[in-house]
Protein backbone atom coordinates (compact mmCIF):
# COMPACT_ATOMS: atom_id res chain seq x y z
CA UNK A 1 0.00 0.00 0.00
CA UNK A 2 0.94 3.25 0.15
CA UNK A 3 2.19 5.77 2.92
CA UNK A 4 -0.41 8.39 3.97
CA UNK A 5 -0.80 11.35 6.10
CA UNK A 6 -3.42 13.10 7.15
CA UNK A 7 -3.95 16.34 9.27
CA UNK A 8 -6.94 18.40 9.56
CA UNK A 9 -6.11 22.56 10.33
CA UNK A 10 -10.21 22.99 10.81
CA UNK A 11 -11.57 23.09 7.24
CA UNK A 12 -10.71 19.94 5.85
CA UNK A 13 -8.72 17.04 5.88
CA UNK A 14 -5.55 17.36 3.58
CA UNK A 15 -4.08 13.33 2.57
CA UNK A 16 -0.43 13.52 1.60
CA UNK A 17 -0.13 10.32 -0.66
CA UNK A 18 3.60 8.94 -1.79
CA UNK A 19 4.08 8.10 -5.22
CA UNK A 20 5.26 4.74 -4.78
CA UNK A 21 3.27 1.89 -3.12
CA UNK A 22 5.37 0.49 -0.44
CA UNK A 23 5.73 -3.16 0.18
CA UNK A 24 5.45 -4.99 3.48
CA UNK A 25 7.16 -8.12 2.02
CA UNK A 26 10.22 -5.89 0.92
CA UNK A 27 12.48 -6.92 4.02
CA UNK A 28 14.33 -3.49 4.55
CA UNK A 29 13.68 -0.69 6.16
CA UNK A 30 12.33 2.49 4.94
CA UNK A 31 12.91 6.39 6.36
CA UNK A 32 9.89 8.13 6.70
CA UNK A 33 9.49 11.49 7.73
CA UNK A 34 6.26 13.57 8.13
CA UNK A 35 5.36 16.96 9.19
CA UNK A 36 3.72 20.41 9.06
CA UNK A 37 4.65 23.86 8.81
CA UNK A 38 2.53 26.57 9.29
CA UNK A 39 -0.22 24.95 6.71
CA UNK A 40 2.05 23.16 4.71
CA UNK A 41 2.40 19.76 5.20
CA UNK A 42 5.05 17.29 3.72
CA UNK A 43 5.77 13.31 3.84
CA UNK A 44 8.75 12.25 2.50
CA UNK A 45 9.30 8.52 2.17
CA UNK A 46 13.37 8.16 1.04
CA UNK A 47 14.60 11.00 0.16
CA UNK A 48 11.28 11.76 -2.48
CA UNK A 49 9.16 14.35 -0.90
CA UNK A 50 5.53 15.22 -1.09
CA UNK A 51 3.91 18.14 -0.22
CA UNK A 52 0.59 20.33 0.13
CA UNK A 53 -1.13 23.24 1.57
CA UNK A 54 -3.75 23.46 3.89
CA UNK A 55 -6.66 26.57 2.92
CA UNK A 56 -4.53 29.67 3.36
CA UNK A 57 -5.19 31.21 7.00
CA UNK A 58 -5.60 27.93 8.59
CA UNK A 59 -2.97 27.25 10.58
CA UNK A 60 -3.88 25.53 14.14
CA UNK A 61 -3.75 21.73 14.34
CA UNK A 62 -5.31 20.72 17.74
CA UNK A 63 -2.86 18.60 19.40
CA UNK A 64 -5.09 17.28 22.60
CA UNK A 65 -6.61 14.13 21.02
CA UNK A 66 -4.64 10.79 20.67
CA UNK A 67 -1.65 9.93 17.87
CA UNK A 68 -2.18 7.01 16.46
CA UNK A 69 0.89 5.19 14.51
CA UNK A 70 0.32 2.72 12.22
CA UNK A 71 -3.74 2.44 12.29
CA UNK A 72 -6.98 2.73 14.23
CA UNK A 73 -8.10 0.95 16.75
CA UNK A 74 -11.41 1.52 15.69
CA UNK A 75 -12.57 3.31 13.04
CA UNK A 76 -15.56 4.47 14.73
CA UNK A 77 -12.75 6.74 16.85
CA UNK A 78 -12.98 9.55 13.59
CA UNK A 79 -14.98 11.00 11.51
CA UNK A 80 -16.73 9.53 8.71
CA UNK A 81 -15.41 11.81 5.76
CA UNK A 82 -12.02 11.90 7.36
CA UNK A 83 -11.75 7.85 6.11
CA UNK A 84 -13.59 8.15 3.33
CA UNK A 85 -11.72 6.06 0.79
CA UNK A 86 -9.11 4.81 3.31
CA UNK A 87 -7.37 1.31 3.33
CA UNK A 88 -7.77 0.14 6.49
CA UNK A 89 -4.76 -1.84 8.17
CA UNK A 90 -1.16 -1.79 7.76
CA UNK A 91 1.11 -4.86 8.26
CA UNK A 92 4.90 -4.17 8.90
CA UNK A 93 7.37 -3.07 10.99
CA UNK A 94 7.51 0.53 13.02
CA UNK A 95 11.16 0.62 14.36
CA UNK A 96 11.57 4.27 15.67
CA UNK A 97 8.92 7.54 15.60
CA UNK A 98 10.06 10.90 16.69
CA UNK A 99 7.80 13.91 17.07
CA UNK A 100 9.34 17.27 18.21
CA UNK A 101 12.89 15.66 18.05
CA UNK A 102 11.55 13.24 20.85
CA UNK A 103 11.70 9.23 20.15
CA UNK A 104 8.25 7.57 21.09
CA UNK A 105 8.69 4.57 23.49
CA UNK A 106 6.99 1.95 20.85
CA UNK A 107 6.63 -1.03 23.75
CA UNK A 108 3.93 -1.15 26.49
CA UNK A 109 4.75 1.13 28.54
CA UNK A 110 4.96 3.82 26.33
CA UNK A 111 1.85 3.56 24.39
CA UNK A 112 -1.26 4.34 25.91
CA UNK A 113 -3.13 1.14 23.73
CA UNK A 114 -2.37 -0.74 20.63
CA UNK A 115 -3.61 -3.96 19.19
CA UNK A 116 -1.92 -6.81 17.20
CA UNK A 117 1.65 -5.62 18.03
CA UNK A 118 4.11 -7.15 18.54
CA UNK A 119 8.04 -7.56 18.21
CA UNK A 120 9.14 -7.20 14.87
CA UNK A 121 12.12 -9.81 14.75
CA UNK A 122 10.76 -11.89 17.44
CA UNK A 123 13.33 -12.31 19.91
CA UNK A 124 13.25 -10.99 23.79
CA UNK A 125 15.87 -8.92 22.84
CA UNK A 126 14.16 -6.52 19.93
CA UNK A 127 15.83 -3.68 18.36
CA UNK A 128 17.85 -1.51 20.72
CA UNK A 129 16.47 -3.05 24.33
CA UNK A 130 19.44 -2.04 25.82
CA UNK A 131 19.91 1.57 26.22
CA UNK A 132 23.61 3.52 26.55
CA UNK A 133 25.42 0.75 24.35
CA UNK A 134 24.17 -2.06 26.29
CA UNK A 135 24.84 -5.69 25.11
CA UNK A 136 20.86 -7.81 25.39
CA UNK A 137 21.57 -11.43 26.29
CA UNK A 138 18.62 -13.82 25.54
CA UNK A 139 17.40 -15.87 28.73
CA UNK A 140 14.93 -18.22 28.20
CA UNK A 141 11.73 -15.91 27.03
CA UNK A 142 13.18 -13.17 28.94
CA UNK A 143 16.15 -10.94 28.34
CA UNK A 144 19.17 -9.22 30.40
CA UNK A 145 20.99 -6.34 29.76
CA UNK A 146 25.07 -6.38 30.40
CA UNK A 147 25.00 -2.70 31.17
CA UNK A 148 28.66 -0.66 30.95
CA UNK A 149 30.37 0.35 33.99
CA UNK A 150 28.48 4.02 34.10
CA UNK A 151 24.87 2.28 33.82
CA UNK A 152 22.71 0.36 35.20
CA UNK A 153 19.09 -0.99 35.43
CA UNK A 154 17.24 -3.43 33.65
CA UNK A 155 17.55 -1.99 30.46
CA UNK A 156 20.95 -0.03 31.34
CA UNK A 157 18.78 3.13 31.42
CA UNK A 158 19.82 4.76 35.04
CA UNK A 159 23.81 6.57 35.96
CA UNK A 160 25.17 5.40 38.69
CA UNK A 161 26.41 8.95 39.16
Amino acid sequence: GYIQLRYNLGDRTVVLQTFQPVHSTNKTWLLIKAGRVGNEGYLDLDGINVTQKATNGMTSLDTQTDFYVGGLPSLNLVNPRTIKNVPTGFTGCIREVFVNGKELKLNEKGAKSGSNIGDCDGTPCGYRVCKNNGKCKVIESDFSCLCPKQWMGKTCEQSIY
